[in-house]
């Protein structure tokens, strides 16, 4: 077994370390320090708070293009910034404080969110703006306005749940079948002509009866012309007559013109959405009128929108209140009943023509003049020649076929009317 060499500690050789002392002078405080310091923290907390306001006004810059419903998210988004800002400034992380700002600032050009929320409120605005400038009634307009309302969906789309149809009214459709209804017209006419005629005989006698009874050798009696008949002395025409003439558009005939036009899914989608419109109109109006926190304009509007509603929707059966297509008929039947009483028309015109006209005879009248004078000259003179009577002198003239004044005077009043002078009278 090998020797395992021991040592002792008394023999181990021992040297110990000697104290040195060592003198502190007391060095004066720079007074700078603490200044400069604290202009340090100043500067770097008015750096940070830079940011801050840079972030700020971007944010105010966005918050324009947002909708109001999405200026809680905004004011959200800008507090988490500056409570992490001013939690880091709390703990006297001025450089955290720097970096949270500025990574801050980075993010907010970036958040898709933001950018997101913006453009859907682009959408929504485009959207309302169209309805509200376009040709649409205003109970249209509040009715969008109530049921689109602006809401985030998480993406940059916005899509609104009503959307209207060109508005119509049931008088709208009707007036449109009114044009369209065919005017029925006739017209009739009537006439009567009558003709009297008075007679002249020998003897210039007027009579009215020309015919007599007569019997022949034989024994038969007979109707002829009566003796001494020498034509018509007068004739009296009398006309009359008249017209007669009716237009009109028939109540029925219009009903079928408008039943066949609800036929078509645009009107009767655009009459549906007025409908709709009052039926909204009925529930708004009673809810605001129902809130004990109305204000006294609301309450205003509420009870001047009921009236409206109730008047649409009541007809001569009461009140309709309902969605459903029955009620719907019903209610659109009824304007159209009405109004069917106040187009149908029925126009009839009528005239009448009487006239009386009397015609004579002239060739009847020389007859007569002429008959005349053939017995004048029969009674003065003994012959059918010219013949000396005492102081006068007649001459017989032939008939004359047409009648007048110029030649008739002659005959009814003496040609000549001479006295014999120098005459030799043998006894």
């Amino acid at each position: 077994m090998a020797d395992i060499p021991t040592m002792s500690l008394k023999a181990a050789p021992m040297q110990f370390a000697t104290f040195t002392p060592v003198q502190y002078t007391p060095q004066t405080a720079d007074p700078t320090l603490l200044s400069r310091s604290m202009a340090a923290q100043e500067a770097r907390q008015e750096k940070a708070n830079q940011y801050l306001l840079a972030i700020d006004s971007t944010l105010a810059e966005k918050r324009k293009l947002l909708n109001k419903a999405d200026y809680d998210w905004m004011a959200q988004q800008a507090n988490a910034v500056r409570s992490e800002v001013d939690r880091q400034l709390e703990l006297g992380n001025w450089q955290s404080a720097i970096r949270v700002a500025q990574q801050s600032a980075r993010d907010l050009t970036r958040n898709t969110e933001l950018e997101d929320r913006i453009r859907a409120n682009e959408a929504y605005t485009t959207e309302r703006n169209k309805i509200q400038s376009g040709n649409y009634s205003s109970y249209t307009k509040r009715r969008w306005d109530a049921i689109n309302q602006y809401q985030f969906n998480g993406t940059a789309d916005w899509t609104p749940t009503f959307r209207p149809v060109t508005d119509m009214s049931v008088a709208d459709i009707w007036n449109i079948a009114v044009s369209r209804t065919p005017i029925r017209s006739k017209s009739s006419s009537w006439s009567r002509t009558g003709n009297t005629h008075t007679f002249l005989d020998n003897n210039g006698n007027l009579i009215t009866d020309i015919t007599e009874q007569h019997t022949d050798e034989q024994g038969n009696t007979n109707i002829r012309v009566a003796d001494g008949v020498i034509g018509t002395y007068s004739t009296t025409t009398e006309t009359h007559g008249g017209s007669s003439s009716v237009q009109e558009k028939r109540e029925s005939d219009i009903i079928a013109i408008f039943n066949n036009m609800l036929k078509d899914d645009n009107i009767r989608g655009a009459l549906r959405q007025e409908y709709d419109n009052m039926l909204w109109l009925y529930d708004q109006a009673t809810s605001i009128i129902a809130n004990p926190n109305a204000t006294e304009e609301q309450l205003k509007q509420a009870r001047a929108d009921l009236d409206v509603a109730t008047s649409s929707l009541s007809n001569k059966d009461g009140f309709i209140y309902a969605g459903n297509d029955e009620d719907f008929n019903a209610w659109v039947n009824a304007q159209a009943a009405q109004y069917a009483k106040d187009s149908a028309y029925r126009h009839t015109s009528t005239s009448k023509n009487d006239s009386v006209t009397t015609s004579y005879s002239d060739g009847a009248l020389g007859t007569v003049n002429s008959n005349r004078n053939v017995q004048a000259i029969n009674m003065y003179s003994p012959g059918f020649a010219t013949t000396v009577g005492p102081n006068i002198t007649y001459t017989a003239v032939p008939y004359l076929g047409n009648y007048n004044a110029a030649n008739i005077m002659p005959l009814l009043y003496p040609v000549q009317n001479t006295v014999p002078t120098n005459s030799n009278t043998t006894n």
